[in-house]
C-alpha cells in the first residue's frame, strides 16, 4: 500500500498498517499495479490526478480529502475513483484490506412526492424478514420527512445521532438500539424532523458511515430516500445502493419529471435508467402492462409490482397498532409486495 502524501498525518489515522510514503505520484513503481494507492488531496491536485488517471488506469487509486465536495465528487464519478474523508479511512481500510464484506443496500425513491415510498420499504422489509428469516434494518434518509406516520410516539429519529456521526463514534450496536423496532422484527430509523436544518447538517461522509454501521447490523439495508434530491443523505442513499427502487404513478407528469431526474440526478452520479427498477404505486391503472409501458418510455427496468390507490386502506391501517402487517393483509397489495421481497431475495440469493 502507498500513500501520496508529503506529510505524516496519515500515521495518526492508521498506525498499524504498513504503509510506504511517497511525496509525489510519480514515485509510484510500475510495479505497483496490483497495490492500493492513497492520495492525500493536500499533496496533489484534482488536476494532477486527473492526468495521472490518463495513464494508470487500472491503478487502484483512493482520494483521501478533509469534507467532500459537490466537485470532489463530480471528480470521483468522472474518474471511478473512490473518495473518502478522513475521518472514513480506517473505516475503508477495513473493507478493502481486510475483506470485511459488505451486506445488499436496497434504495427506494419517488419519482414525485407522496408516492408511499416510506410504506413500500416497511412493507417489503417486513416480508422479508417474515419469509427469508433475514435481519432487515431501515434507514430514513429522507431529511424532509421523518415517515413517522404509522407510529404514535416514535422514540428516536436520524437528528439525534447527528453528534455520534460527526465524531464517528456510532457502532452497529447503538445504531440498533436507536431504531424502533416493528412487529415483524424489522429495525426502522425514523428520519430528520426538522426540514429548515435539511441542508446544514450532514455531510455525504456522515451518511455513508451511517450506512456502513447499518451494513455490520444486518443481514440487508433499505435505504428511503424520499423524492427530493438536493441533499447529501438522498445522494448517498443512491450512490451506495446496490439495487435501486423508483416508485412511479400513472400520471403524465411523471415522464416529464423522470427526464429530468436522469439528466440532473442519475448522469452526474453515473448511474444509468437501465439500473432503476419501477414500481407502481396508487395507480389509476394498476397493471403489469401499464408499468411496462412506463419503463420502456423511461429506458428503465419493470417490476411486476403494480399497486392501486390505496388512501382509505392507508388510512384504516394508520388506526391500528401494528399499521403494515394490516397494509399487507390487503389482497390488493400483499402479492405485489410479495413479489418485491422475491426479486430482492433472488438478487442476492437468499432462499425460503
Amino acid at each position: 500500500m502507498y500513500f501520496v502524501t508529503h506529510t505524516e498525518r496519515f500515521r495518526q489515522f492508521v498506525p498499524n498498517v504498513s504503509v510506504d510514503s511517497v511525496a509525489q505520484l510519480s514515485a509510484i513503481p510500475d510495479t505497483a499495479v496490483n497495490d492500493l494507492v492513497l492520495i492525500d488531496s493536500d499533496t496533489v491536485s484534482t488536476t494532477d490526478l486527473y492526468e495521472h488517471v490518463t495513464t494508470h488506469r487500472d491503478s487502484k487509486m483512493v482520494y483521501v480529502v478533509d469534507r467532500i465536495t459537490n466537485p470532489v465528487q463530480a471528480m470521483s464519478t468522472a474518474l471511478k475513483i473512490p473518495v473518502i474523508t478522513w475521518d472514513g479511512l480506517v473505516s475503508y481500510l477495513e473493507k478493502t484490506e481486510r475483506h470485511i464484506e459488505s451486506r445488499p443496500v436496497v434504495t427506494f425513491f419517488g419519482v414525485l412526492p407522496q408516492l408511499g415510498t416510506t410504506t413500500l420499504c416497511l412493507a417489503v422489509a417486513s416480508k422479508l424478514v417474515e419469509t427469508y428469516r433475514l435481519r432487515v434494518g431501515v434507514l430514513g434518509l429522507n431529511l424532509y420527512e421523518p415517515g413517522a406516520w404509522m407510529i404514535s410516539q416514535p422514540l428516536h429519529h436520524l437528528d439525534e445521532l447527528q453528534s455520534h456521526l460527526k465524531e464517528r463514534s456510532l457502532t452497529p450496536a447503538s445504531l440498533t438500539e436507536n431504531m424502533y423496532e416493528l412487529k415483524s422484527g424489522v429495525r426502522y430509523l425514523f428520519g430528520h424532523r426538522n426540514q429548515a436544518s435539511a441542508l446544514e447538517k450532514y455531510t455525504i461522509s456522515d451518511i455513508a458511515y451511517l450506512i456502513e454501521q447499518a451494513e455490520q447490523a444486518f443481514d440487508l439495508v433499505i435505504l428511503d430516500a424520499g423524492s427530493v434530491f438536493n441533499t447529501p443523505a438522498a445522494l448517498q442513499a443512491l450512490i451506495t445502493a446496490t439495487l435501486r427502487f423508483g416508485v412511479i404513478t400513472d400520471r403524465m407528469y411523471v415522464d416529464r419529471k423522470f427526464h429530468q431526474f436522469s439528466q440532473s440526478i442519475l448522469r452526474p452520479l453515473d448511474i444509468r435508467t437501465e439500473d432503476i427498477f419501477l414500481i407502481g404505486n396508487k395507480m389509476q391503472q394498476a397493471n403489469e402492462r401499464t408499468l411496462l409501458a412506463y419503463a420502456r418510455n423511461l429506458k428503465a427496468q419493470p417490476t411486476r409490482t403494480s399497486l392501486p390507490d390505496e388512501t382509505l386502506l392507508l388510512y384504516q391501517a394508520e388506526q391500528h397498532e401494528d399499521a403494515i402487517s394490516r397494509f399487507l393483509e390487503a389482497r390488493t397489495v400483499g402479492a405485489g409486495i410479495s413479489l418485491l421481497a422475491a426479486m430482492i431475495a433472488a438478487t442476492y440469493g437468499y432462499a425460503q
